[in-house]
């Protein structure tokens, strides 16, 4: 773990460290084969749908700009490969991340509970025909 870890933390980059590179093109491709199988799940829950929306986006983006900065580092473009690009997106997609989470534990209970009471409701009120 320290060997994957020292090519963020050294005081000078230097020449790619490999292993952490291979571990992030290892990690993009996750996020692109979660983005991938979310096509595959079918629901017919509203919110279930929403949330492998916004899994297939996060997947989809996550993984295509970590390989993008994974390219700009092995062709050793400076600017474009620097060490604060990679902590920047780690940090957005850990929040992205956490959004999804947020809105999925906190947001989607009480719309469920709001959609239960209304269905409740308008079983009372008479049928338009």
């Amino acid at each position: 773990m320290d060997n994957l870890l020292t090519y963020l933390f050294d005081v000078y980059a230097g020449d790619p460290n490999w292993l952490f590179w291979r571990w992030t093109m290892v990690t993009g491709g996750l996020m692109l084969a979660i983005a991938i199988a979310t096509y595959f799940i079918r629901s017919k829950d509203n919110f279930v749908i929403r949330l492998i929306q916004r899994l297939r986006l996060w997947g989809w983006v996550s993984g295509l700009i970590i390989f993008l900065l994974a390219s700009f580092r092995l062709q050793n473009l400076y600017w474009l490969s620097m060490r604060f690009w990679i902590f920047a997106w780690l940090t957005f997609i850990a929040l992205w991340l956490l959004k999804i989470g947020w809105w999925w534990f906190h947001s989607v209970p009480k719309a469920r509970l709001k959609r239960q009471e209304n269905q409740k409701y308008q079983q009372y009120l008479p049928s338009r025909k």
